[in-house]
């Protein structure tokens, strides 16, 4: 799992490229937020080609058209927002991974994401082995089933924003007693739990 990162709301190719180039594990283009659409995004990870700098892409909604368009332009991992159940996570996982991990629709003798058909059969052994799914917590219902939300086979990192919790330590006292239960996490296998507070002070923390 890749560990430092930054995040990508320009939609600029050239800025893509030099992100790219400076030193980051991965880059979130983000599509939920800003004005980057879907062909930007390709092109921007595109300009990444070349370099260690894997692509995640933070969609609008969590809806399976998005997770599949996103993949099958080439990213390296999709980011799915306001995750609130194991459901809506186990639905993601399904939709991202191939058969026989999931049921992503099949189209890999036609997208960049396989080199347009060139590697079709070694693009789904890769991306079935190291794919990143990136769940975001962002309520107090996803704060309530973090746990099991972060046992649901195929989730690689949970994304959270402190602030937003803290805003929600205020008026819920539910997430009070699962807040102090946090470090729990850490104990699950293959899973990551990354704060935004902590993901941009790793990105600011390395050396470019």
């Amino acid at each position: 799992m890749p560990k430092y990162g930054s995040w990508l709301d320009l939609p600029s190719v050239q800025v893509a490229e030099i992100m790219a180039q400076t030193g980051f594990d991965f880059i979130v283009v983000d599509l939920e937020h800003g004005p980057i659409g879907i062909e930007t995004a390709q092109a921007q990870m595109m300009a990444m080609n070349g370099t260690d700098c894997r692509s995640i892409v933070r969609v609008p909604e969590g809806t399976e058209a998005w997770v599949k368009r996103v993949l099958d332009a080439g990213a390296d991992g999709v980011m799915v927002p306001k995750v609130e159940t194991t459901e809506q996570a186990a639905a993601i996982v399904s939709w991202a991974y191939y058969a026989p991990k999931g049921q992503r629709g099949d189209a890999r003798r036609v997208v960049r994401a396989s080199g347009w058909g060139k590697d079709a059969e070694g693009y789904k052994k890769r991306w079935n082995e190291s794919g990143i799914i990136s769940v975001q917590i962002e309520s107090v219902a996803g704060l309530e089933n973090i746990e099991e939300i972060a046992t649901v086979s195929g989730v690689t990192q949970l994304f959270y924003v402190r602030r937003i919790i803290r805003r929600m330590l205020v008026f819920q006292l539910i997430v009070r007693k699962h807040w102090r239960q946090r470090p729990k996490l850490h104990l699950l296998p293959n899973r990551t739990v990354l704060p935004v507070a902590q993901f941009f002070s790793r990105a600011v923390r390395r050396k470019f």
